[in-house]
C-alpha cells in the first residue's frame, strides 16, 4: 500500500500526476497491477494512464457520483455500491 502525502487528496493535475507516478514506479518494480480501485475520477485517470484497462478499473459509488459519471458512461471504469460487491461479483473473475 502506498499512501499519498495529504495535499495530493485535492483533485487536480498534481494528484493524478502523483498517482500515475506512483503505479508506473510500482509496475516497472515488477509489481504486477491487477485491479485498480479508488473513489474519484483522478483514480480512473491514473489508471488508464499506465494502461490499465477500463474493465479493471473499479470506482466506489455513490461518493463523487456526478464526478464519475462521465467516465462510467464512457465505459472507462465499473462503479460499485460496497466492497462485498466488489469482491464478490467483480474481483473473483480476475486472472
Amino acid at each position: 500500500m502506498r499512501l499519498s502525502p495529504s495535499f495530493i487528496t485535492l483533485p487536480g493535475g498534481d494528484t493524478i500526476d502523483y498517482k500515475t507516478q506512483t503505479i508506473s514506479a510500482l509496475s516497472a518494480a515488477g509489481l504486477q497491477i491487477a485491479a485498480g480501485v479508488g473513489n474519484r475520477a483522478s483514480d480512473v485517470t491514473a489508471y488508464t494512464n499506465t494502461a490499465l484497462p477500463a474493465d479493471r478499473i473499479f470506482v466506489e459509488l455513490p461518493d463523487y457520483a456526478s464526478e464519475l459519471a462521465p467516465l462510467l458512461d464512457a465505459h472507462r471504469a465499473i462503479g460499485f455500491a460496497s466492497y462485498d460487491e466488489l469482491r464478490t461479483t467483480y474481483l473473483t473473475r480476475l486472472p
